[in-house]
């Protein structure tokens, strides 16, 4: 997993991603500016979480295909 196509990084990503999935969109706008002086909007948490989730389901269908193989 490399850059996205925002040029976040990686470990952006999952803690963007990780922040996202825990609660609501604002919440964890708010959490990873507090925590992490990331500035991020509600929206973006909400594009990079549901992102990082698409990306993780279809690499769980591969390895699930991989496995019955």
């Amino acid at each position: 997993m490399g850059l996205d196509e925002n040029r976040n990084s990686p470990a952006l990503q999952q803690m963007v991603s990780l922040a996202g999935s825990v609660g609501p969109f604002e919440k964890a706008s708010d959490l990873l500016r507090e925590i992490g002086s990331i500035v991020i909007s509600r929206h973006k948490v909400e594009e990079v979480t549901e992102s990082v989730g698409e990306r993780m389901e279809r690499q769980r269908r591969v390895a699930a295909l991989g496995a019955t193989a």
